[in-house]
């Protein structure tokens, strides 16, 4: 854990640099593309990327630990984890990696909102779903 809390301090130190100079920001950070995409650089997407592995790192941990459970609620709710972590994962890569036109756009936000989803079953059962996948 203490080398997580040191590389967020490194973290925000270079963002923080970066962030304070114009040239920077365009070849470390970013630019915005339109009103909701950024296209995403060097630093920034080197950073994203590795953050988003380790998203996924401990996620597969928490949902094995859930689908090795003896309760059929929480095993359920693992796989359902396990599979929005995936898609997150993929998704996210995606998102920050691939060029979005009108194509890719919708197919790569459609991959994030079910992987929202996904996390919500995951996390926050709802009864009537519960009761029509366990019997």
């Amino acid at each position: 854990m203490g080398i997580v809390i040191i590389i967020a301090i490194i973290w925000e130190i270079l963002l923080f640099i970066f962030s304070s100079n114009e040239y920077l920001q365009e070849t470390q950070l970013g630019i915005l593309q339109g009103i909701t995409d950024v296209e995403y650089r060097g630093f920034l997407q080197i950073g994203l990327t590795l953050t988003i592995f380790y998203i996924l790192f401990v996620g597969i941990l928490i949902s094995r630990e859930s689908i090795k459970s003896d309760q059929a609620i929480i095993q359920l709710k693992g796989k359902f984890l396990l599979t929005s972590f995936i898609l997150f994962t993929i998704g996210s890569i995606a998102d920050s990696q691939i060029p979005l036109d009108y194509i890719t756009l919708p197919i790569i936000r459609f991959i994030l909102i079910f992987s929202s989803i996904c996390f919500y079953f995951g996390f926050i059962l709802p009864k009537w779903l519960e009761n029509l996948l366990i019997k």
